[in-house]
C-alpha cells in the first residue's frame, strides 16, 4: 500500500503554516508528507531526498523565493507539480505567468486544498532523480557545505567555520558566532568538502581554519584562533605544530 500514497513536500517559512497544511492533509486518503522545508534550497534536497509527486509551497520565503526556485526547475524541464500558497492574490497572476499550476490563498480552505490534491492524485506525477539532483547542483550556493548531524544536517559557509575537532566518532565544529555544532561527518569528510578553502589538518584530532590564526607557540604547543572578539585555544603535538610553522605560518 505504501507505494501507492501520493507524496506531498510542503515548503513554509512559517512553522504553524506548514503545521496547519500536514493537519490538513492528513484528513486526506492516500497522502503521505514526506518531508517539510522552510526555505527554497532546503526544499532542493527534500525533492532529492524524497522525489515527491506535488509540492505545496509559499511565495515569500528568506533567501531565493518560492517563484525562482520553481523558475530554475522550469529551466531544466522539470515537471514537478507545485502549488502557491499565499496570503497575496496579487501573486496569483505571477504564479500563471510562472506557469505553476494553481494557487491556494491564505487562510488555506479545506474544501479547496483536497480538490486541488485530488486533481494531481489523478494525474499521478513521476518521479525525475536524475533531473532534480541537476536542479540541486544548479540552484545550490557553492559557498555552503552540508555537515550531517545525527538526525538532519546543517548547511555552513567554510568561512563560518573555526575549527573542528574529532572525538568517540563525532566531530565538534566551532563556529565564528561562537557556537558549536555536532557531527557524525568524520573529520577527514569535512576536510575533502573545505578542500578549495584555507584549512590545515592539525594532527588527527583538529581541522584549523587558517584565517583566524592568531598566533602559534611551538614552546606551549599551542595554537590561538581569534575571531572578532572569540578566542579558541587549540593544543596539538609538538610534531603537528611544528609543521604548521614550516608550512611558511610565521606567528610567534
Amino acid at each position: 500500500m505504501q507505494e501507492h500514497l501520493f507524496k506531498v513536500l510542503i515548503v513554509d517559512d512559517e512553522p504553524e503554516a506548514r503545521k496547519l497544511l500536514r493537519s490538513l492533509l492528513s484528513e486526506i486518503n492516500h497522502i503521505k508528507v514526506v518531508g517539510e522545508a522552510k526555505n527554497a534550497e532546503n526544499a532542493l534536497f527534500q525533492l532529492v531526498d524524497h522525489y515527491p509527486n506535488l509540492i505545496l509551497m509559499d511565495i515569500n520565503m528568506p533567501g531565493k523565493s518560492g517563484m525562482e526556485l520553481v523558475q530554475l526547475i522550469r529551466k531544466r524541464n522539470i515537471d514537478v507539480p507545485v502549488v502557491f500558497i499565499s496570503a497575496y492574490e496579487k501573486y496569483a497572476i505571477e504564479a500563471i505567468r510562472s506557469e505553476v499550476y494553481d494557487f491556494l490563498l491564505k487562510p488555506v480552505e479545506r474544501c479547496k486544498l483536497k480538490k486541488i490534491i485530488e486533481k494531481y492524485q489523478r494525474m499521478n506525477s513521476r518521479d525525475l532523480p536524475a533531473k532534480l539532483m541537476e536542479v540541486l547542483d544548479s540552484i545550490k550556493d557553492e559557498s555552503k557545505i552540508r555537515i550531517n548531524s545525527k538526525h538532519s544536517y546543517v548547511l555552513l559557509n567554510p568561512r563560518e567555520i573555526v575549527y573542528c575537532t574529532s572525538e568517540n566518532g563525532y566531530t565538534t565544529i566551532y563556529l565564528t558566532n561562537g557556537k558549536t555544532e555536532i557531527s557524525n561527518t568524520s573529520l577527514i569528510q569535512i576536510k575533502n568538502k573545505v578542500e578549495k578553502h584555507n584549512f590545515h589538518r592539525l594532527g588527527r584530532s583538529f581541522l584549523i581554519n587558517l584565517d583566524y590564526i592568531r598566533s602559534v607557540n611551538k614552546s606551549t604547543n599551542k595554537c590561538i584562533l581569534n575571531n572578532d572578539g572569540n578566542s579558541w585555544e587549540v593544543f596539538a603535538s609538538h610534531k603537528s605544530i611544528k609543521e604548521l610553522l614550516v608550512n611558511g605560518f610565521n606567528y610567534a
